[in-house]
């Protein structure tokens, strides 16, 4: 969901929990000072799960570790490849740490105690580190650097209530850095100049109001924007000198542009990079004569998007494209590094990607994105072609086995082709298993081939996961997302119906041990499945499920029109169709929810009204369904504090264990 839900109220108490666990213990936790008691309860009966799931298995993987955060985050090497920076837990806190490129001589290099740091980048110089930091935990984000010679930090944005984003830096220009920040609108972000070595910046271009991203070119200069205008469309704008102010080069409307967007200029300003789904299924990857207005198709794929480009750091060319499929497939277009990409896909069976460059070119940090275990960093060196191993950013994983994630394809009833990830457990049975198929949330988004904590934990623990990219999912085009347009809690619904009904043909699902779980839109599409599909499902775990879309559309803030217009064209208008929000809402249907059902709500959610949960919960009380509802005091939409992600995980495993689990 859009981040304007971000809650930082933290309640006096910590959590209230009332749950009995088959076999284990019944929990009413009040606040803050039993958080201990807490922890001690559940190490003391196992992270492993209960009442069905026995803890003493040594196969088991700990729920500490698959939900780990990992030892080396983001890892990025210096331009002059003597240093590897990379985020990591100092004091329970994330941090930007660093090491010598191929030691183990690993230091803080931030101290952060409180909300932690998420985002940074080098300095051309490779001598400053800039990071962005939440100092009051609402969200708004600092700009600040730490020179690495000598430790020494400044706050280079000193203001209270402001945001900055990083644009960009050059190694031509070693001394500078183009930021954008809202000082003076909160919701206008201008560009600054900051200069280095003095630390001051300067005011390079204002925004009215209606530029929603900035663009600079190779000489680090201002150079495109993309602009929202008065019809809600998008326009995207290049500086015209001539004139004196921006030319216009593109327009796009609103569903064009979730897959098209512009990423960059030529060495000479000439012409624009640019993912565009205009006339066309995906977002296809164009180059632009700007002056002309020409355009040249330079990849495309029928069915999925461009996910991203390799560019040449000196040239500004683009060298490779990837394509978002079941995995993600790489096309080299600059025959330069073509050796390179294959030498490097032979060190690892992941999916590789470049980390950062040197300033010379020469060594690249590369990872690999992998399903069975931890991401590993190799300093490629280009001259040689040889790669030294760095480290993996979570060891730990790689002491136990992990189940693949296999990709898969079914048809709908309605002749839909629809695209997914079947995960099986470890002990190696793939038929007539108990299956949760697992709903990603969004719903504008999808499941992708990576390593998945959830679905490693599911497997892991005998039970094989499916996960279903439903129509409306982003990535395979405009015609499958477009297919998902009013569709909330129909055809959306019906495709998970439909994957269940496959796994039961494929033989891989018994069919009397299948549940449907998820957060946010997954939860909504368990809390629909408990009511409209009860044949096929035997339990349902719902996170954060939006229980009433009258609801959830009157809490979007009236000053974002545009994510207000969105969910009007996608799901329905609150102004005039609230019958028909009703209709697909699961508050509607809380008197026909007759399946086991795990309900799991924070407090703080703006997004779900914790009293209209409540009353599902009181009418599954009142017909005596087997249910369970935790409820956190300090938690908003998901679940984001340790100690409650320990306990949710718990409840689930023991929920699981006793509704799929042979009798």
């Amino acid at each position: 969901m859009p981040p304007f839900f971000i809650d930082t109220s933290i309640s006096d108490t910590y959590y209230q929990v009332t749950r009995t666990i088959k076999g284990c213990l019944y929990m009413r936790i009040l606040n803050k000072t039993n958080l201990l008691l807490v922890s001690l309860l559940i190490l003391a009966f196992g992270l492993s799960g209960c009442g069905g799931g026995p803890s003493t298995d040594s196969s088991l993987i700990p729920i500490d570790t698959l939900f780990g955060i990992g030892d080396k985050i983001s890892p990025l090497m210096s331009p002059d490849c003597e240093h590897i920076a990379y985020l990591a837990l100092a004091d329970g806190v994330m941090n930007v740490h660093l090491t010598e490129t191929g030691a183990d001589n690993n230091q803080p290099l931030t101290d952060d105690s409180l909300y932690g740091i998420r985002k940074f980048v080098w300095a051309a110089d490779s001598r400053h580190i800039l990071y962005l930091q939440d100092k009051l935990g609402n969200g708004n984000l600092r700009l600040y650097d730490v020179d690495i010679s000598n430790g020494e930090h400044r706050d280079l944005t000193p203001f209270d209530h402001i945001r900055v984003q990083i644009i960009t830096i050059n190694k031509k220009f070693p001394n500078k850095v183009l930021f954008a920040m809202n000082k003076d609108n909160p919701r206008a972000y201008n560009v600054y100049e900051l200069d280095l070595i003095s630390g001051n910046f300067d005011l390079v271009a204002e925004n009215p109001g209606t530029i929603i991203g900035w663009l600079a070119n190779s000489q680090m200069k201002v150079y495109g924007c993309v602009k929202l205008n008065k019809s809600g469309r998008y326009e995207f704008m290049v500086v015209d000198p001539a004139a004196g102010g921006w030319k216009k080069i593109i327009e796009w409307n609103q569903e064009d542009m979730q897959d098209s967007s512009p990423i960059g200029f030529s060495k000479d300003s000439k012409t624009a990079y640019i993912l565009d789904s205009r006339d066309a299924n995906t977002g296809r990857l164009l180059e632009v004569n700007i002056e002309s207005g020409d355009t040249k198709v330079i990849a495309e794929d029928p069915v999925f998007n461009v996910n991203g480009v390799i560019i040449h750091p000196e040239t500004f060319e683009i060298q490779a494209v990837t394509f978002a499929r079941q995995r993600e497939e790489t096309i080299v277009l600059d025959e330069s590094i073509r050796d390179d990409i294959e030498t490097i896909k032979k060190l690892h069976q992941g999916d590789y990607f470049i980390s950062s460059r040197s300033a010379d070119d020469k060594k690249w940090l590369i990872g690999f994105k992998n399903d069975v275990g931890s991401v590993p960093f190799y300093i490629y060196d280009r001259d040689t072609r040889k790669a030294e191993f760095q480290f993996y950013h979570y060891p730990e994983l790689n002491d136990h086995k992990l189940a693949p994630m296999e990709p898969v394809t079914f048809t709908s009833r309605d002749s839909m082709l629809l695209y997914g990830y079947m995960t099986y457990p470890t002990g190696g049975n793939r038929k007539n298993l108990p299956v949760i198929i697992y709903v990603h949330d969004g719903p504008w988004s999808r499941d992708s081939w990576r390593f998945h904590p959830e679905v490693q934990w599911l497997a892991n623990r005998g039970f094989a996961c499916f996960q279903i990219n439903y129509r409306g999912s982003t990535g395979y085009g405009k015609k499958y997302r477009q297919a998902g347009i009013r569709q909330w809690g129909k055809a959306m619904q019906d495709d998970l119906a439909d994957g269940a009904k496959w796994i039961i043909e494929q033989g891989i699902a018994n069919p009397d041990q299948i549940a449907i779980m998820g957060t946010g839109y997954g939860g909504y599409a368990a809390l629909m499945a408990s009511a409209k599909q009860s044949d096929l499902f035997a339990c349902a775990i719902d996170i954060s499920g939006y229980t009433n879309l009258v609801s959830l559309m009157n809490v979007i803030p009236p000053q974002n029109l545009q994510l207000k217009q969105l969910y009007f064209n996608r799901v329905g208008n609150v102004n005039y169709e609230q019958d028909m929000l009703n209709s697909i809402s699961p508050l509607t249907y809380a008197d026909s929810m007759n399946i086991p059902m795990l309900i799991v709500q924070g407090k703080l959610d703006r997004q779900v009204r914790h009293d209209e949960v409540d009353k599902i919960v009181e009418s599954l009380k009142a017909r005596n369904i087997d249910h369970e509802y935790l409820v956190f005091d300090n938690e908003g939409h998901g679940i984001s504090q340790a100690g409650n992600r320990m306990l949710y995980y718990q409840t689930a495993e023991s929920f699981l264990n006793k509704h799929l689990r042979k009798q």
